[in-house]
């Protein structure tokens, strides 16, 4: 899992894409296990280690929105531009920012969960520790909107129990929220691992397919789940697009040339019937070929 998964390998394989077209070297990074104690501390270690190195450009996906913020102004102090992927920061520091719109693609997933329960029932959410992470919060703020707006009478009975970000602790908090709601009719995800943790936990809890599960970011698990009937939707981004776009970007801010601000780089809903589509298809199983290092 980490920063090792079919999300952050589809974003490197976009940067590498871009730095080969534009003859840059790409470097690419995460927070290493020392640091799970404070994703801020751990990612700005990171930053500050390329700043000294000399870059000329870092692109990364903000784990705080407000805790990020000195690290962005510290790299752009020392000549560094930065470009902000997946999530913002509150700054306008960065020279761009491509990310998906979270709140509108959970927006998608409540009115596809609202269809699936026929307007009623109970659902619970499953949430991500990296809670001030703006991404992710949207996530959740657009689920309890989006049933208020799509399925009044759905009740979300739960929505604040969170996981770790990793399916060994995502699978025990979806196991527990299952076993606290007996009864429930839907379980969402705002995570990849955490639409795991409820796959497995539906499994051994004999539920499978009969809780509407709906989450983000689809790997080769939650693929197969959705083939099987066990996962009902896939909330969908494009991060080879992120990783694609932002190394150009960084590149075009280092030879300051003009760099639209803000990019929506797309989500969809995948089900059942349309994931064999060919253009869904290459967002849920991309081709990595020889990209991941």
């Amino acid at each position: 899992e980490g920063f090792h998964n079919a999300f952050w390998d589809a974003l490197q394989m976009g940067a590498r894409k871009a730095g080969e077209e534009l003859g840059g070297d790409i470097f690419y990074a995460g927070i290493t296990a020392e640091y799970e104690s404070s994703r801020v501390d751990g990612q700005t270690a990171v930053m500050k280690k390329f700043v000294e190195q000399g870059v000329g450009g870092i692109v990364f996906t903000p784990c705080d929105r407000i805790g990020m913020v000195r690290a962005v102004k510290n790299a752009v102090i020392k000549g560094v531009q930065v470009v902000a992927i997946d999530s913002p920061v509150e700054s306008n520091l960065p020279s761009s920012v491509l990310a998906t719109n979270n709140y509108g693609g959970s927006l998608l997933a409540a009115k596809h969960m609202a269809e699936l329960l026929g307007g009623q029932g109970e659902v619970i959410m499953l949430c991500h520790p990296a809670r001030e992470n703006k991404a992710t919060r949207d996530r959740e703020l657009a689920l309890v909107d989006g049933l208020k707006q799509y399925a009044p009478e759905v009740k979300l009975v739960s929505a604040e129990q969170c996981g770790g970000a990793t399916i060994d602790t995502d699978y025990p908090a979806a196991k527990k929220l299952l076993e606290q709601f007996p009864d429930v009719d839907g379980a969402y995800a705002v995570s990849g691992t955490g639409i795991i943790g409820f796959m497995m936990a539906l499994k051994e809890l004999d539920k499978a397919g009969q809780v509407k599960l709906i989450g983000w970011d689809a790997g080769p698990d939650a693929v197969q789940g959705l083939r099987d009937g066990i996962v009902h939707a896939i909330v969908q981004q494009n991060p080879e697009k992120m990783g694609y776009g932002g190394g150009k970007a960084v590149v075009a801010a280092i030879k300051e040339e003009e760099v639209k601000r803000m990019v929506d780089t797309g989500v969809a809903i995948v089900t059942k019937e349309n994931m064999d589509d060919p253009e869904i298809k290459q967002l849920i199983e991309p081709d990595f070929g020889d990209w991941i290092k």
